[in-house]
Formats: C-alpha cells, structure tokens, sequence
C-alpha cells in the first residue's frame, strides 16, 4: 500500500472533498465528508492543507496572483462588476495554470448556484463574471437538461425576451428550452470573455456539458478539465510552494 505522506481537503461551502497524497504528489484515497474536520477523522494522522470557503483568509483584490507567494489560499474581489471568487475556485485555477504558467486565456466554472468566468494571464487573475445562471436552472427544473440549441440561438440573439422566453418554457414544461434560454442569455453577456480566448471549463455534469455545447455552437474553442483533477493539481501546486 502506497504511504500517505499528506492530506489535501477542499472545503466549499456545502461539503467537503479530501485526498492522500504521496511523497510525489500523486493521490491515492479520496475520501468525502460534511467538512474539513470529518474528512481529518477519516484520514491518517499526517499534515493536511486545507482550502476552505468557510475558514478563508481575508479576500485579495483583482488584480492578483492565483496562487500567492506565502499564506493560505484566499478568495478575490472585484470592485466593478462586483464579485467574489471563492477561495476553492481559486485552488481549481491554480491547477489548470499547474501546467500552464504563463497561458493567457479564460477559465469557464460552473459552479452549483453561480458560474465564473475568470480571465487569467501570467498567473495572475485579471477580472472575473458572475452568473447566477445554475441557481436558476435548478428553480426552473432545468438544471439536468441538455440545453436547446434553438432556444439558446434565440435568446442569443434577443437578449432582452428572456423573461419572455422562460415564461413560454415554463409554459410547456420545456427543461431544454428553459436551460437553452438561460445559457443563451449567459454566453450573449460574457461575449467579451470568450470571444477570440482560448477556454478552460473546469467541471463536469449535465450543466458543464451544456456550457460545452453552447460555445461550440459558437465555434469557441474549449478544453475542459475535471473539477477533482484541477483541485487535486492545485492543491500539489500550493503544497509544493
């Protein structure tokens, strides 16, 4: 059996997630819990780094390094448009840009109540947009849906009529429809970040799939990346500093 020499625990704001890691940074148990501390009573007596949404230090703001010189992993703020990026969201970033120091592009996070779309450059975080767009998929049902490419072509291009547009979904008890409509409107105002970018979505599950399937129709180009492999990799990046 592989030795565990230390412990990496992501902890969000609903549940948490931990992994042993070899002495060369290769994970060998998972192991899920409601927080840090249960994931600490099931694990071996050994170091353990903690990202935590709860427990954060306080928030840096943009512009910033993803992944600081010293300290704990901390969340991001942004003055205009307002926002906040989780300190986990953060820890995925810091994985995709593991194996991509100096990359330039857009890292695409569906998240469970809001996605972020995090424009990154030189290792740093350079502005970030927030949707509420996964919250809303799961008030309308729709939250496991494959999105319309219809619905999303039309709301793509009038914006405005998506109360309308939903309302009509809602109608019908059409989740495609409605999840189209939703994305649709998303991707039409976070143009400016995915336009002529290379994009990163961290993620997985019906509705990362539907972001997936709205920038192809847009003929985005898109690598996607596993949410457990981005927090795995950016948890060895931070243990390693």
């Amino acid at each position: 059996m592989t030795d565990i020499a230390w412990i990496g625990i992501e902890e969000a704001a609903k549940g948490a997630r931990g992994w042993g890691f070899d002495a060369g940074g290769t994970p060998c148990t998972e192991v899920h819990g409601d927080d840090a501390a249960a994931i600490r009573a099931k694990t071996p007596d050994t170091p353990a780094l903690v990202v935590s949404d709860r427990a954060a230090p306080p928030a840096r703001a943009v512009p910033a390094q993803v992944l600081p010189d010293t300290g704990a992993l901390s969340p991001l703020t942004q003055a205009a448009p307002p926002g906040l990026l989780p300190a986990t969201a953060c820890l995925r970033l810091a994985g995709v840009l593991a194996t991509r120091p100096q990359w330039d592009g857009v890292c695409l996070l569906p998240g469970t109540d809001v996605t972020h779309w995090v424009h990154v450059s030189a290792g740093e975080v350079v502005s970030f947009a927030s949707f509420l767009t996964p919250r809303l998929a799961q008030l309308l049902g729709a939250d496991a849906a494959s999105p319309s490419t219809v619905a999303l072509g039309d709301t793509m291009t009038r914006p405005e009529r998506l109360a309308a547009h939903l309302a009509q979904a809602d109608l019908s008890n059409d989740t495609e429809a409605a999840l189209g409509h939703l994305i649709g409107a998303e991707i039409a105002a976070a143009r400016p970040y995915w336009l002529g970018q290379p994009i990163v979505q961290i993620g997985g599950g019906a509705l990362a799939a539907g972001y997936a399937t709205a920038l192809a129709e847009q003929g985005a180009p898109l690598e996607c990346l596993t949410d457990c492999a981005a927090a795995q990799a950016g948890l060895v990046a931070l243990h390693g500093r």
